[in-house]
């Protein structure tokens, strides 16, 4: 069996097999498709069979996502321009222990 997990206007596509594990089934995602998913080890989220068949796992609802300041980063545009009132703060001298 294989699925899909589409990212932006990408799928990633990834086999996996199914194994047995006590009463339940198992299967190993692919760091590659975790992290595109941004699931990581400890995320807790919702499994559904979508009506055509599909298991469509989903992050749980009501959990804010915790990104990384790397995340974070990229979503900054390349350059910005600063305000009046950023550069007025900017110019302020320290008045504890900031330095």
């Amino acid at each position: 069996m294989s699925f899909a997990i589409k990212v932006s206007n990408e799928a990633i596509r990834k086999e996996v097999k199914f194994r047995k594990s006590g009463g339940s089934y198992a299967i190993t995602i692919p760091v590659s498709v975790a992290d595109a998913a941004r699931f990581s080890e400890g995320t807790i989220g919702d499994i559904v069979v979508a009506d055509d068949g599909s298991l469509v796992i989903r992050h749980k609802a009501g959990r804010k996502k915790r990104y990384s300041l790397n995340e974070l980063l990229q979503e900054l545009p390349e350059t910005f321009e600063l305000t009046d009132e950023q550069r007025a703060w900017e110019q302020l001298p320290p008045v504890g222990n900031e330095i």
